[in-house]
């Protein structure tokens, strides 16, 4: 029923502003609203020690730029996870690892059963046409080999004993903030707790920035994963003038140094919109990553994994046969069958009502 109390706000300034297109919701030809903040997740790095690394001899790549597929990831991973020493007493370092611990409780899971599995659900969806952020009623699990590789790469470069990954013991947080480590999966919402000078990191503002999870696919085309769960919508049973204000006002907020300071220094919000600029950027690194890469032209991944049907019973399933495959009492069949069968299981058990 919303969808007849929505304008179209397609022809606004508003979207005309709007960083990333993908950040609306359409309704048939009709743009129904616009975000008015998003978030974004990737690969967190330090690119103080990222950089230092790219400045060895014999280091894979000679600049951080440069890293911008998977194939490469991982052999600057693999390389940095086999030199551990010599890196620390080049740079005087106190690595541990390339990656912070892959957590498979529940604590942290979701990083992974939900962050890490948007990327197959992404690329099948675009695959098949369907919404990105509807998804479907069944899934065929095409890029579930590329998500084997990432976590795979993930666990093999860590510290952390494959076998104890669902304890609880681990704090992948810690480990990235006190320079254990190199890379670190998470959002731009961990900006403020690793800069949060109460919790003794030692990593600071300068240190920080993002890449995408590079998947294999379209690594070329690819951002970060960009998403929200905000938006401004226009009533369209309003009276005109009542419109015409309102379109007036939001065009205001995000283009006059009144509403840009509002939103992004005092609200603390990420806006995607071309105006944000100088003094009204955004302070979080990792979200300056991602207007990057917006303006650069790369495509943000959208926020697939919110089709997941019973989400939690969905994640649960997908979390226990992947920590039985990374222990060594279970085969990747078992993710797959926990991914796939149980996308469909779960699907009915959520769509019951509707056959009735």
């Amino acid at each position: 029923t919303w969808n007849d109390y929505t304008y179209d706000l397609k022809d606004s300034e508003l979207y005309k502003h709007l960083t990333d297109k993908s950040l609306v919701i359409n309704s048939d030809d009709k743009v129904a609203a616009i975000a008015n903040c998003y978030e974004c997740y990737g690969l967190i790095y330090n690119k103080t020690i990222l950089e230092g690394y790219c400045g060895m001899d014999g280091a894979v790549v000679s600049s951080v730029d440069e890293i911008n597929n998977f194939d490469t990831l991982k052999k600057v991973a693999d390389d940095i996870n086999s030199r551990i020493d010599d890196i620390n007493k080049e740079l005087g370092t106190d690595l541990t690892e390339a990656f912070a611990s892959a957590g498979l409780d529940d604590g942290s899971s979701w990083r992974f059963a939900g962050h890490l599995a948007n990327m197959p659900l992404y690329y099948e969806f675009k695959d098949d046409g369907c919404d990105l952020t509807a998804g479907e009623e069944s899934i065929k699990g095409t890029y579930l080999d590329n998500f084997k590789n990432v976590w795979d790469m993930y666990v093999s470069d860590s510290a952390a004993d494959p076998k104890t990954l669902n304890s609880g013991a681990l704090n992948a947080e810690s480990e990235f903030g006190m320079g254990e480590a190199v890379f670190y999966q998470n959002g731009d919402w961990e900006f403020a707790p690793l800069t949060d000078e109460e919790n003794g990191y030692v990593v600071t503002a300068d240190d920080l920035s993002m890449m995408p999870i590079y998947f294999g696919v379209d690594d070329e085309n690819e951002g970060l994963c960009v998403g929200t769960e905000n938006y401004w919508a226009v009533n369209a049973k309003a009276s005109q003038e009542d419109i015409d204000a309102t379109l007036e006002f939001l065009n205001w907020v995000i283009t006059s140094d009144e509403g840009r300071d509002a939103i992004t220094n005092q609200m603390g919000l990420t806006a995607p919109y071309d105006t944000f600029t100088g003094d009204y950027e955004t302070k979080n690194a990792f979200a300056q990553a991602a207007n990057k890469l917006m303006t650069d032209g790369k495509t943000s991944v959208a926020w697939s994994f919110n089709a997941t049907p019973n989400v939690d019973d969905w994640r649960a399933d997908v979390v226990s046969a992947l920590t039985a495959y990374t222990a060594g009492e279970g085969e990747w069949d078992a993710v797959k069958t926990a991914f796939v069968d149980g996308w469909a299981n779960q699907w009915k058990i959520a769509h019951e009502g509707d056959a009735q």
